[in-house]
């Protein structure tokens, strides 16, 4: 698992800790309203880390390299098609090529990668150490 992910799993379950924990206290309505301000606060902060782990993971995922597919780039390779879409690669598109050395349309693996973090043939983790 990455570090994104333990991240976001972490949130989650202090999120689930947190409202664990309102419904077993005993509270009036001072106390509700103050439990209230700071459930708002906790929403905030957990759409601006969204937000934030969002712009990383893009940002990481333009750090992969691109390539412009052509008879020659494909020299000694067996597959020469995105297993995203499973449509085959032609003169001119862009590539992206994973840490693995697996290949994918752009389009196709960014899109894969804003919500695995690994590569669809290899399992590989595709964001770590980039």
């Amino acid at each position: 698992m990455d570090a994104i992910s333990r991240i976001n799993e972490e949130l989650t379950k202090l999120a689930e800790d947190y409202r664990r924990s309102i419904q077993t206290i005993p509270y009036d309505e001072e106390h509700l309203n103050f439990l209230n301000r700071i459930l708002k606060k906790n929403r905030c902060l957990q759409r601006s880390f969204t937000e934030l782990l969002e712009k990383l993971i893009s940002e990481r995922i333009n750090m992969l390299p691109k390539y412009e597919y052509s008879t020659k780039t494909n020299e000694g390779k067996e597959e020469a098609c995105c297993t995203v879409c499973l449509n085959d690669f032609h003169l001119n598109e862009i590539i992206r090529k994973l840490p693995c050395n697996h290949d994918f349309h752009v389009d196709c693996i960014d899109k894969w990668l804003k919500s695995h973090h690994n590569c669809p043939n290899c399992r590989g983790c595709a964001l770590d150490g980039h």
